[in-house]
């Protein structure tokens, strides 16, 4: 928590042999490696005998964790033009890409009129209101977990942004940019 380790909660164990789902509500969670060992999580039995668990579900925001799956193509060369419709569960670049991990080499975004890239570049979080390019080694499809955004804002610098369009929904480039109206002179997609 931000306060430092504590007891999420505790299972009283029953011995029925069945399986059982136990929620944990912490409002003060922090994910920043702080336990023992680099670990945010830990289970505990107590010496009170083994512990057979299923699944462990972390959800971070309001509202129920989605996935959004991206087909990416390495037969064009590699390169893929990519934005994630959903605030992904973690922004940490390793995280929004595990689902292809050695399946690409290169991620290069356009940020204040320089490339940044990962690895080595300066390019650490992906999220929503991004666009960036990846490089892949084989055909793969990258999923994101995350969350649908309520509103998504994403400031812009004068000149060439690089930007995410964080919907699944489609719309013409004159409603998505209203707000940008007659302060923009081309867009590629």
């Amino acid at each position: 928590s931000t306060s430092g380790p504590k007891v999420a909660g505790i299972i009283q164990k029953t011995g029925s042999n069945q399986w059982r789902d136990a929620i944990f509500d912490l409002t003060d969670a922090r994910f920043l490696n702080g336990l023992d060992g680099g670990a945010d999580l830990r289970i505990n039995c107590l010496d009170t005998g083994n512990e057979y668990i299923h699944k462990v579900d972390v959800r971070i925001g309001s509202g129920p964790v989605q996935s959004h799956n991206i087909p990416l193509k390495a037969s064009n060369g590699g390169w893929n033009f990519v934005s994630v419709p959903l605030a992904p569960v973690s922004t940490a670049i390793a995280n929004v890409l595990a689902s292809i991990a050695g399946k690409y080499d290169q991620v290069q975004y356009w940020s204040n009129g320089s490339w940044r890239t990962y690895p080595g570049g300066g390019l650490e979080n992906i999220d929503q209101t991004m666009g960036f390019w990846i490089h892949v080694t084989q055909d793969c499809t990258l999923t994101v977990p995350g969350n649908a955004p309520a509103s998504t804002t994403i400031p812009l610098t004068v000149g060439w942004n690089m930007i995410g369009w964080p919907s699944n929904d489609t719309v013409s480039i004159g409603t998505a940019l209203a707000s940008l109206a007659g302060k923009y002179s081309v867009v590629y997609a």
